[in-house]
């Protein structure tokens, strides 16, 4: 039986289960503090260093268009001259693998950008190991103080609503051999574009691995106004692009105001999150939360992190880990890159899941409600006299309806169909990091296969609303197409009505005005060729004649058929059984007859007493 994991493209590398000492001037050296001569800003030479490739050319100039947009630099940030970059926003998890447990360094709390790059520029590292460092930690808690820092060969840096002055916190202080996974992963982040991906660079003692996931999706929110994004791009528009839905609701359109929130919102969101390191045993998380559009009271917010550390008295402590979207305890961590990646995947797919199932839901029953109340009244609308009025403003607003909410479907399936194209480009290949073949070394920690079918059961359901939607959006352009259908044969009605009008109005005019030409132009005549006067009275019965004349012109065609009945009764009349053989009686009885046609048959008598006309018929 042959190896299933020679048909795939990614393999864990052997190498990465061996625990050597790390560079450790590599690894405490920023990958800029080299390159400060340069020219231009920061965050543009960072971008452009992979110069054997442009394929990210456009994504790049989006990441160092927004921190243009805003001003940042990293002299600014130090000097913390703008408000954002004074506000929390990121949080830092630290731990060291010298044993079975692990060992914390302090935890600082919610960071400001500035606190981030900071705690960043400490040295990751130390290369004289500490030999009283198991004296000087606090009893139990596996947290040391900061006279015995530990390394920090497991890292989590948590972001929330990543932006220009995190960035260059992230920038600036990131080592040369994480340097091309964050370029990777910021231009996939501010793009908004979904991947999955498993990379593994085998180079000895320089091997790296990078695990990542970027998922973009839609929150539907119910809010008193539009919450907008605070980042903005290069030009000026924000980063995440936040709808307002109140198109939808027609039926609600002159409803009363109330106190609860009745403003639909559709909010533009990403979550990215990439694990890389050098080894099992070192590595560095990144995760980057977007929550611009939720309330204050949000959980996902650092903040709240905080608040959920320091309970008051008597309430347990909350010690979570703010990567996954459950209550994860933050310790014992788990230690094994593939496995954390994973547990953060699942939990993070069932947010994404559950934020697609929302709008999916909301929009299937709107579009059910319109195409009952809404799609097929269009049939109904025969009235020409209403047109500009309440039956065209319905039509139109129908087709209004109809456009937008067939644009917005078609923007959702982009995004969705991406991500699920994502997920199964990852399963063709780079799922082979996960594999169970292979040698010992290279094989998952329990737990990573359930996870991985979990994972894949979530977007099995966003499949399913990938075809839902598809659906939505055929039995709009369906209605659609009818609209226009009708739309067309309702003015061509009009259009033949109008004709129609205009025609008549023409032979109006015409019944009016030509006997008065025809007259004039006999008048025109000498007089021995018209035989009459010319005087006012002779002009004026002129024109009455002509008119008479043309109106019986006009209106015998209405009266043919009768006339003609008349005429072939007169000319031809119906023969009827006669008693009597006497030719003379029968020429009588034809021109009695042909009187009673006409109206003027003679009273007939027989011996002075009058008979009643018996008709033959």
């Amino acid at each position: 039986m042959s190896n299933p994991l020679e048909s795939l493209t990614g393999a864990w590398s052997p190498a990465f289960a061996t625990s050597s000492d790390p560079n450790y001037e590599t690894e405490n050296t920023p990958y800029i503090k080299a390159k400060e001569e340069a020219e231009g800003s920061l965050i543009g030479f960072f971008m452009r260093q992979r110069e054997e490739t442009n394929r990210h050319l456009y994504p790049i100039e989006d990441v160092e268009g927004l921190c243009n947009k805003a001003e940042a630099s990293l002299g600014a940030l130090q000097a913390v001259t703008n408000a954002k970059a004074r506000q929390p926003v990121a949080w830092l998890d630290e731990w060291s693998n010298v044993d079975e447990t692990g060992r914390r360094r302090v935890c600082r709390g919610p960071l400001t950008a500035l606190r981030l790059y900071q705690e960043l520029l400490r040295e990751r590292f130390y290369p004289i190991a500490d030999i009283d460092l198991a004296d000087k930690q606090t009893s139990g808690t596996g947290v040391a103080g900061e006279e015995s820092e530990p390394d920090a060969d497991r890292r989590i840096i948590y972001i929330q609503d990543l932006d220009a002055w995190t960035i260059h916190s992230l920038v600036g202080t990131v080592p040369a051999r994480q340097a091309l996974v964050l370029r990777d992963a910021l231009h996939r982040h501010v793009a908004f574009k979904p991947a999955v991906e498993a990379t593994v660079n085998p180079h000895g003692h320089r091997s790296t691995f990078a695990l990542a996931f970027h998922m973009p999706f839609f929150a539907w929110r119910k809010d008193n106004s539009l919450r907008l994004d605070h980042r903005r791009r290069a030009d000026g528009q924000p980063l995440r692009r936040s709808q307002n839905l109140s198109f939808l609701r027609q039926e609600v359109e002159d409803s009363f105001t109330t106190a609860e929130p009745t403003m639909e919102c559709l909010h533009e969101a990403q979550i990215s999150c990439i694990v890389t390191g050098s080894s099992n045993y070192r590595w560095v998380a990144y995760f980057f939360n977007e929550i611009f559009f939720e309330d204050d009271e949000n959980r996902e917010s650092v903040e709240a992190l905080e608040q959920e550390r320091q309970q008051e008295e008597g309430l347990p402590c909350l010690d979570r880990d703010p990567l996954p979207a459950d209550d994860c305890p933050a310790a014992p961590p788990i230690r094994d890159p593939r496995r954390y990646f994973l547990r953060v995947f699942k939990s993070r797919m069932g947010r994404v899941m559950h934020e697609w199932r929302e709008v999916v839901s909301r929009l299937e029953g709107i579009v059910g409600e319109y195409t009952d109340d809404y799609a097929f009244s269009l049939s109904h609308c025969t009235s020409p006299s209403d047109t500009g009025g309440k039956q065209e403003r319905s039509k139109r607003k129908s087709e209004e309806w109809t456009t937008k909410t067939t644009t917005l479907l078609t923007k959702l399936l982009l995004v969705l169909s991406r991500t699920v194209d994502a997920w199964d480009a990852f399963k063709k290949g780079d799922i082979g990091c996960f594999s169970e073949y292979g040698p010992p070394e290279t094989k998952p920690p329990p737990g990573c296969s359930e996870c991985l079918r979990e994972i894949n059961k979530s977007f099995e359901s966003l499949r399913t609303h990938q075809k839902t939607l598809e659906h939505l959006r055929e039995q709009l352009r369906q209605d659609l197409a009818r609209f226009i259908q009708l739309q067309l044969l309702q003015e061509g009605r009009e259009v033949a009505q109008r004709q129609h009008m205009a025609a008549e109005h023409a032979s109006m005019v015409n019944n009016l005005f030509y006997p008065v030409v025809l007259a004039a132009a006999m008048f025109s005549m000498q007089e021995k060729v018209i035989f009459l006067t010319q005087s006012p009275a002779s002009f004026l019965m002129s024109v009455i004649v002509i008119a008479v004349l043309m109106w019986a012109a006009r209106t015998a065609p209405l009266h043919r058929a009768r006339l003609c009945e008349r005429f072939a009764a007169l000319v031809q009349p119906k023969s009827v059984a006669v008693e009597t053989t006497n030719p003379v009686e029968g020429v009588l009885g034809s021109f009695d007859r042909i009187m009673r046609i006409i109206g003027r048959a003679p009273r007939r008598r027989r011996g002075g007493i009058e008979l009643s006309t018996i008709d033959p018929a």
